[in-house]
């Protein structure tokens, strides 16, 4: 049994064997074909089924990687897919170990050719899908208030708590407090790197009033304040260029 936790998206493709991973108290069978995906800081718990099991992953982060990812409202595991292409797989080797920012974005291209080459197993009309699809606009939209929280978007669509929960544990595999919680952080890197708003305004964009908040959750899921979080990342990229 293994257990970490990473700062990216990891995509874990299944080769051979039969495994189990577990996300939030929930098991996943992993068959070959199969593509599980891992979301930024949350636990990864796997352990093989057969006498060997094997994966490939593929990694990739950025202030929108998640959102990336979640936009294209796979479920958590899905399954059949055909597996990761042998040639793609092998390119994104070769292009890994390159840092040049040209090389980095020729890599994402590659990345979003293979989520695109992907499917999704439920229908994008299905009802559910619809209703999950809907609560991630509009909490995209209401992203600056800061009694934005299950409740109040069980009280906006009409539909239990219970039943909400499930839906987006279903679709993208995590609680809609978590999925709010993962869109404010999302923005508030976007406005620390691409912007030079003042803090308390970023702060109030994510939907926090009290700004020694917004500090205390860039510090817990960034590692650093604010300010220095924006002076890091833009050294980073004058480095680069």
């Amino acid at each position: 049994m293994g257990s970490l936790k990473n700062s990216f998206c990891e995509l874990v493709f299944g080769i051979s064997g039969v495994g189990e991973l577990t996300l939030y108290d929930k098991n996943y069978l992993c068959n070959p074909g199969d593509v599980f995906y891992y979301l930024p800081g949350e636990e990864h718990r796997h352990h093989a089924l057969s006498a060997e099991w094997t994966t490939r992953w593929v990694c990739f982060d950025g202030p929108l990687a998640a959102a990336t990812l979640l936009a294209y409202q796979y479920p958590r595991l899905q399954r059949g897919t055909g597996g990761l292409p042998e040639e793609l797989y092998r390119t994104l080797k070769r292009a890994v170990s390159d840092s040049d920012y040209q090389q980095v974005r020729r890599t994402s291209r590659l990345v979003g050719t293979l989520l695109a080459g992907l499917y999704p197993e439920n229908p994008a009309g299905e009802q559910s899908s619809l209703l999950v699809k809907q609560c991630m606009e509009w909490i995209q939209s209401h992203l600056t208030d800061p009694a934005l929280d299950l409740t109040l978007l069980c009280d906006t669509f009409g539909v239990g708590k219970r039943t909400l929960t499930r839906l987006f544990h279903e679709k993208i595999g995590m609680p809609p407090g978590q999925y709010i919680r993962s869109r404010r952080l999302t923005e508030a890197q976007i406005l620390l790197m691409g912007t030079d708003l003042p803090v308390r305004e970023i702060a109030r964009k994510c939907g926090f009033s009290c700004l020694s908040s917004f500090i205390r959750f860039i510090r817990n899921d960034l590692g650093s304040s604010p300010l220095a979080y924006r002076r890091r990342n833009r050294r980073a990229s004058e480095e680069a260029e």
